[in-house]
């Protein structure tokens, strides 16, 4: 399983030579002051990667480098492919015991914003308020095509939320396993990946 060490000082990028994935070099263009930097990425022979214009590149998986602009980030592959242009959401610098430090708005607001499952990867916050679910080695099962997804089972199960209706998607098949077509409080998966439907209340009380 990748991964993932939430918290990443700031003041570690300003060292010489850093290795990303053990095969990039972070490179630096140094500012009056730290936070000024703009930082890029090599590959092993020197060719540019990323162009020294982000504001923090670093790892969040054995196989994810997550680049920021602003406040948003991409994410590069161990290929070093961009898989994903700045625009998902899910940190902030903020002062924590007297050190600068980036650290995903998980460790502020929960852990929503980055979901870490045994096969898949769930984004969550992002500027198109829909998740991406990655593979765990970096490839995009999912691009914003849902309003919500919950937990991905090794099945290939999630339960997910399309136009306000609930369904089941088997990610690995690449189909619905139930249409979206009930309400949130209906439909679910057991704590291994199984359908159970929920009646409804009103089918209860009649």
């Amino acid at each position: 399983m990748a991964h993932f060490s939430g918290t990443v000082k700031v003041t570690d990028m300003d060292a010489e030579n850093i290795k990303l994935l053990d095969r990039f070099t972070l490179a630096v263009d140094k500012g009056e002051f730290q936070f000024q930097n703009k930082y890029g990425l090599l590959d092993d022979i020197g060719n540019e990667i990323l162009k020294k214009e982000y504001h923090a590149i670093w790892e969040i998986t054995d196989n994810l480098i997550a680049f920021r602009y602003g406040i948003v980030f991409g994410l590069l592959n161990s290929n070093g492919d961009t898989i994903i242009e700045p625009c998902l959401e899910g940190f902030r610098e903020f002062e924590y015991q007297g050190e600068s430090r980036c650290s995903f708005i998980e460790d502020i607001l929960g852990k929503e914003s980055f979901k870490e499952n045994e096969d898949y990867i769930i984004f969550h916050e992002n500027i198109t308020n829909r998740p991406l679910l990655l593979s765990q080695s970096g490839e995009i099962i999912s691009k914003f095509e849902f309003d919500w997804l919950g937990h991905v089972f090794s099945n290939g199960r999630g339960k997910v939320i399309l136009n306000g209706k609930a369904g089941i998607y088997n990610f690995k098949l690449k189909r619905f396993d139930v249409e979206a077509a009930y309400h949130d409080e209906e439909l679910y998966l057991s704590d291994i990946g199984e359908i159970v439907y929920e009646q409804r209340q009103a089918d209860r009380v009649g």
